[in-house]
């Protein structure tokens, strides 16, 4: 009978792990969202040249201004041409 024990991996190891695989996806996340933070605004011409007389129209704007402030904090990490 033997009395070792099975080998454990590193936590330094494990955590290197988990930060290279974290990484790899929330760099394409941040620029998804980083770009979708640039385009976002376009959205907003044609409803606010319209006007926002109704109730789905300001709807859509809200959401549409709700998804630009998540998209800018998601994506204020990127850094383009890295």
């Amino acid at each position: 009978m033997s009395t070792t024990s099975p080998s454990m991996p590193d936590a330094p190891t494990t955590d290197l792990r988990s930060r290279i695989n974290l990484e790899t996806v929330l760099k394409p996340v941040r620029a998804t969202s980083f770009y979708a933070a640039l385009a976002l605004p376009l959205a907003y011409v044609p409803l606010l040249v319209s006007g926002l007389e109704s109730v789905s129209q300001t709807t859509t704007f809200a959401l549409l201004l709700g998804l630009h402030v998540l998209a800018l904090a998601a994506g204020h990490g990127h850094q383009p041409g890295e």
